[in-house]
């Protein structure tokens, strides 16, 4: 089976620390992150355009989803409240990581991906993208809506982390 690969590529910058780390990563400091959301689809299953995926939804995704909501935020640890409070208090908004994802490269990096995984779930649920006659295709959308029940679904997922 031939498979092809397509993907979006782009980045964003974000603030961390990690507070127990023994080392200067405990201080405030930045990154620029690389972000890739890769589809893949068997080369017999490309949609009328010969696409796996139109580029236009994957950068969709990125934008609402990743870059609108981590770029140039302070992405913080829920129990760093001393942070958490301090940013606020300089009228700042930390984006809170859920209960037991650290501020880790990886742990952010995991979690972005569960929360791509959870839109495209959705996206393909409300039927904005889906399969027809063996074929990925999107539906006309003006904006990726997220309905409710998947927001608090993706929530509750992360409570248990």
């Amino acid at each position: 089976m031939d498979m092809v690969r397509v993907g979006f590529r782009s980045g964003f910058q974000y603030g961390h620390r990690l507070p127990e780390f023994d080392g200067k990563c405990r201080r405030v400091h930045g990154h620029n992150a690389t972000v890739e959301i890769v589809a893949e689809a068997d080369a017999k299953s490309l949609n009328q355009h010969g696409m796996v995926v139109d580029f236009g939804t994957l950068r969709e995704i990125f934008n609402t989803h990743v870059r609108d909501v981590f770029d140039h935020r302070m992405l913080v640890e829920h129990r760093d409240q001393g942070l958490i409070n301090a940013l606020k208090k300089a009228g700042d908004e930390p984006y809170v990581l859920p209960r037991g994802v650290p501020a880790t490269a990886e742990g952010i990096s995991i979690h972005i991906r569960d929360l791509v995984e959870e839109v495209l779930k959705a996206l393909i649920e409300q039927g904005s993208v889906g399969r027809k006659s063996g074929q990925w295709t999107r539906g006309e959308v003006a904006v990726l809506v997220i309905p409710q029940s998947v927001k608090e679904a993706i929530g509750s997922r992360l409570d248990r982390v």
